[in-house]
C-alpha cells in the first residue's frame, strides 16, 4: 500500500544516515527522551502529549456514539439561511 511504499522510501533515502532519521511508535508510549536525543534538546518537565491515542478515540466513541463527525457533516449539508 502506499503508506509502506513511502516508510520504505524514506528509510531508503537515510539509508547509512541512521542519524539523520528517528523512528518512533507512537503505540508504545515513546515519551520524549528518544525525540529530544535526536533533537539534541532538554526533555520537557511536561507529560508526552497523546491528543489522538486508540484509548482516547474508543472513549470518544463511547460517549459520542459511533459517528463522531456527524454534527459536522449536518452543518455542512444544513441549507444556507439569509439573516
Amino acid at each position: 500500500n502506499v503508506y509502506n511504499q513511502h516508510n520504505q522510501a524514506v528509510r531508503a533515502y537515510f539509508e547509512g544516515r541512521d542519524s539523520d532519521l528517528l523512528e518512533i511508535d507512537l503505540t508504545k508510549d515513546p515519551g520524549w527522551k528518544d525525540l529530544c536525543d535526536f533533537l539534541g534538546t532538554q526533555t520537557p518537565r511536561r507529560p508526552f502529549p497523546h491528543a489522538n491515542s486508540a484509548a482516547a478515540r474508543e472513549r470518544h466513541l463511547e460517549t459520542k456514539g459511533s459517528n463522531p463527525g456527524r454534527k459536522i457533516v449536518k452543518a455542512l449539508t444544513r441549507p444556507f439561511k439569509r439573516p
